[in-house]
Parts: C-alpha cells; sequence; structure tokens
C-alpha cells in the first residue's frame, strides 16, 4: 500500500510539473501571438501608407502630365495665331 502511494505521489508531482511547463509554453505561445498579430497590423498600415503614396504620386503625374499638354497647347495656338496676324518677334 505504501508503494502504490509512493507511487501515487510520484506520478501527481510529475503530472504537476507537466502542467506548470504545459502552462508557461502556452503563455509564451500567446505572447509570440501578440506580437505577430502587432507584427501583421504594422504591416497592414504601411500598406496602407504605400498605397496613398502611390495614389498621390500618380495624381500628381497625371496633373503633371495635364499641365504640360494645356502648356503645349497653348504655344501651338500662339503659333498659329501669329501665323495667321503675321506676328514679328521683338
Amino acid at each position: 500500500m505504501s508503494t502504490e502511494l509512493n507511487d501515487f505521489r510520484i506520478t501527481s508531482a510529475r503530472f504537476e510539473t507537466e502542467s506548470k511547463d504545459a502552462s508557461i509554453t502556452l503563455d509564451t505561445y500567446k505572447e509570440k501571438v501578440n506580437e505577430l498579430q502587432r507584427d501583421i497590423e504594422e504591416q497592414k498600415e504601411k500598406i496602407e501608407n504605400l498605397k496613398k503614396t502611390q495614389s498621390r504620386e500618380k495624381e500628381e503625374e497625371k496633373e503633371k502630365r495635364k499641365q504640360e499638354m494645356l502648356s503645349e497647347m497653348m504655344s501651338k495656338i500662339d503659333l498659329v495665331s501669329c501665323n495667321v496676324f503675321k506676328c514679328t518677334e521683338s
């Protein structure tokens, strides 16, 4: 009977130790998951910022091309009007 009791105590102590180890491991995994979730959120923010920057740059480039085309059209109009009215350059 005493041998069985000692075996139960040893088994119980082993289970307690394994349970504590498992709890520590679980806590470590939870911390790692939280860290990875924060990293994911940071990456999402970076992606959104890059998308906004890219969109802004596209709009700026589009506006620049628009201004260039407008300038080119205006210069052509000036040339045509000078040819029609026989402008002389001073």
